[in-house]
């Protein structure tokens, strides 16, 4: 069924009667939960952290996937700043849920977090993003490659990415090939996945715990 916003109501209409149902059992939940309403409130908060920083992920995965946008992936410069800016929300992201359900931990303990949490960052960067210089160099004689080739002009290259950007056409899904996971990549979505399934079960114990110690 078709299933996006850029469809009308009258186009998709499964799509937004599904839609429509999920926020009536929301407005159901929200109102039935009574006075333990704030439990629900910090759930969602918590779920709002688990979710956010693995939607960020993919997204930085999908603007690296070169079968896919071409010359219209992601540089070097904005792979930087897309993975900074999701190393930062997940920390922060991570920082809410742990002291939501664990509120005894004290500030100097957080600022310790965010410490370790930054030298794996910059660990993890210098590893995912370090330099291969044949690798580079076959890269940027791609076509589809956005990077400039070696010798290479920085104006001429800029007139050529846009020529290439303007030709690029993205292939239809079903076209597609599976693909291919190095090491690096399988390690870190098995990482990200670990790091899910473990924030839901503590934050469904937790919120158990809450609200049955409200009764």
């Amino acid at each position: 069924m078709r299933h996006s916003l850029h469809w009308k109501p009258n186009q998709a209409p499964w799509f937004y009667g599904l839609y429509a149902v999920l926020i009536g059992l929301s407005a159901v939940v929200t109102l039935a939960w009574g006075n333990d309403l704030d439990a629900v409130i910090n759930g969602v908060e918590a779920l709002n952290g688990i979710l956010l920083p693995s939607a960020l992920v993919f997204l930085i995965l999908l603007a690296n996937d070169k079968p896919i946008l071409g010359p219209w992936t992601n540089n070097r410069t904005q792979n930087w700043t897309g993975g900074l800016i999701a190393w930062i929300v997940l920390t922060f992201s991570l920082a809410p849920l742990v002291t939501t359900f664990w509120p005894v931990i004290t500030l100097k303990q957080s600022v310790w977090g965010l410490a370790a949490c930054t030298v794996l960052g910059i660990a993890a960067a210098v590893l995912l993003l370090r330099r291969r210089p044949g690798r580079d160099e076959a890269a940027a004689n791609d076509p589809g490659s956005n990077r400039r080739p070696p010798g290479m002009e920085r104006a001429q290259w800029r007139a050529e990415l846009r020529e290439r950007r303007a030709a690029w056409r993205t292939p239809r899904i079903d076209t597609l090939e599976r693909p291919a996971l190095s090491m690096a990549r399988r390690i870190g979505l098995l990482t990200l996945r670990g790091y899910i399934v473990f924030a839901i079960v503590i934050m469904v114990i937790k919120l158990v715990q809450v609200t049955t110690a409200h009764h």
